[in-house]
């Protein structure tokens, strides 16, 4: 995904060895002078110049490399296995001395396990490959990559770092949902049914008798067999039902968030809901629903799009999850939706502690028949859980420790699997 060929930092550094022979070197130097013996002297001079000619061996051996670092698969999920190829390549025209590597990880152990790299020949490429397995989500920076080199007598060593750093996109980890199966999801005073397949068309085909006017390219001659008279096709147009998930995005809705220096904050209880909006947001769209998600701050998920673009559009939803993150209140901008608010359907609430102001909001997303819960991460208070209540929503309470299956299967059980939730 990138090449480099300078390195950033360079450290040189005496090993033990090379320690050992210079105190070996200053002990004959004393001693030669005070028992005024030339052949200490001579060792003394020696054993000193050992250590220098590593160290000036290993500048003029400096290694000339391009470095190239790709991911397979090029965006990860939280927790999944992916591995990362580097292409190392030798400029210089003469062969490299034995490396040792590894590379650096945002993540713990912060560091890959150290490997050898063979001498490559002057002009050649060679591969070295590491797994990566990160365990949340997250844009982030992988590498640089450090190699270590010595002299022959292992006197001195070298440690640079090459291959400029690599950004690597982690998704949240989809879960898969229980499901019920085919449901009714109520909007608009009608029912609608979940078409569970994808299709080409949009468009359901029927027939109709034959009028006056008809093309006859539109003559259906099986069904007119059928029925013992001309029936032309007609095609009926497919409604999709609609949902909406609501985040809480605002840092002032989560009491756990942890501050790092010059890190961003982190809350265990955001880090679930981005999960849940991840894995229902997917569900709720492979099952045909057009999917609206409404943030409390300003604007951060790309929509899932319409219902018949299925799984073509969750990449992006899925990517802008990945850098998504809380938000200072006078960061937000309202509540923001990715189309028109007051969408019929279902409607769905990840909150922790929202304030007033966002329950006050939250408690009028709730249209009369219209089926409303509310995912609430620890903490609640009896007033919240009463206010929502009343307002007809169904209230889950969960932790960052509940699995997201779990917490469906218990919304499922609350609500009876029924109104659209499925």
């Amino acid at each position: 995904m990138g090449t480099s060929q300078s390195s950033r930092s360079r450290v040189r550094r005496l090993s033990r060895r090379g320690w050992m022979l210079l105190m070996v070197a200053a002990v004959c130097l004393i001693t030669g002078y005070a028992s005024a013996r030339t052949e200490l002297l001579y060792i003394a001079a020696f054993t000193a110049l050992m250590p220098l000619a590593a160290v000036i061996y290993l500048r003029m051996r400096q290694p000339r490399l391009d470095t190239r670092r790709d991911f397979h698969p090029t965006v990860i999920s939280a927790g999944q296995v992916a591995t990362a190829t580097l292409q190392v390549r030798n400029r210089a025209p003469a062969p490299t001395p034995q490396l040792r590597w590894s590379e650096l990880l945002p993540w713990a152990p912060h560091q890959t396990p150290i490997e050898t790299l063979a001498p490559i020949p002057p002009r050649r490429t060679v591969a070295a490959q590491y797994t990566l397995q990160p365990p949340r989500r997250g844009i982030m920076s992988v590498g640089p990559m450090t190699i270590e080199f010595s002299d022959p007598f292992s006197l001195a060593h070298v440690w640079r770092t090459i291959a400029q750093p690599e950004r690597i996109v982690v998704t949240p980890a989809l879960v898969a949902l229980p499901d019920v199966g085919l449901a009714l999801a109520e909007g608009d005073g009608a029912a609608q049914l979940i078409q569970r397949r994808a299709a080409g068309n949009d468009d359901d085909l029927m027939t109709r008798e034959y009028r006056a006017g008809d093309a006859l390219r539109r003559v259906h001659w099986r069904a007119s067999a059928r029925q013992g008279e001309l029936m032309v096709r007609q095609e009926e147009q497919r409604t999709f039902p609609e949902a909406r998930i609501i985040i809480d995005t605002l840092r002032g809705g989560y009491d756990d968030p942890l501050f790092g220096s010059g890190q961003p904050v982190e809350s265990d209880r955001f880090e679930w809901a981005v999960s849940m909006l991840a894995s229902l947001g997917v569900h709720l769209h492979a099952a045909g629903y057009r999917v609206h998600v409404v943030e409390t701050g300003a604007r951060q998920v790309a929509p899932l799009g319409d219902a018949h673009e299925w799984a073509a559009s969750d990449s992006e939803f899925l990517i802008s999850l990945a850098g998504i993150h809380l938000l200072r209140e006078r960061e937000g901008i309202g509540y923001v939706s990715d189309e028109q608010p007051g969408a019929r359907g279902p409607v769905f609430a990840l909150i922790s502690e929202p304030s007033d102001e966002t329950l006050d909001w939250l408690i009028g997303q709730r249209r009369p028949f219209d089926l409303a819960l509310a995912f609430v991460l620890d903490g609640w208070s009896d007033s919240t859980a009463q206010l929502l209540t009343s307002a007809g929503w169904h209230c889950i309470e969960v932790s960052p420790e509940v699995s997201l299956a779990d917490a469906w299967t218990t919304a499922l059980v609350e609500t009876g699997g029924v109104h659209g939730l499925i």
